[in-house]
């Protein structure tokens, strides 16, 4: 698929590593099971994927970038370095900021 000039992408292929995301809070589950399903599917993930390799000037505290700084967590290359490596992905402590908004 081709999302503008700069974006193109697969609606299918995947390859992915597996990972969980932590639950530090024990508040942010449903947080969780969301994040962990969207980058389940291979259209958003790749989509995900090719928003990380295109030079888009986003503001880093988008939610995008968050988006895509998660996608870092399970690509290959990244996984030689920290804190990309970890099995286990904080969502919690990418998405801080906003979590205060929505949580007690």
């Amino acid at each position: 698929m081709r999302l503008t000039e700069k974006i193109e992408f697969s609606a299918t292929d995947f390859d992915k590593i597996n990972k969980g995301f932590s639950n530090v809070k024990k508040v942010n589950c449903y947080m969780n099971a969301c994040l962990q399903s969207i980058y389940a599917c291979p259209a958003f993930y790749n989509l995900l994927s090719a928003i990380s390799q295109a030079d888009l000037g986003l503001d880093k505290d988008s939610t995008v970038s968050k988006l895509c700084h998660i996608w870092k967590h399970f690509d290959a290359k990244y996984q030689l370095d920290k804190p990309f490596s970890n099995k286990v992905i904080n969502g919690e402590y990418i998405f801080e900021e906003f979590l205060q908004n929505y949580n007690p």
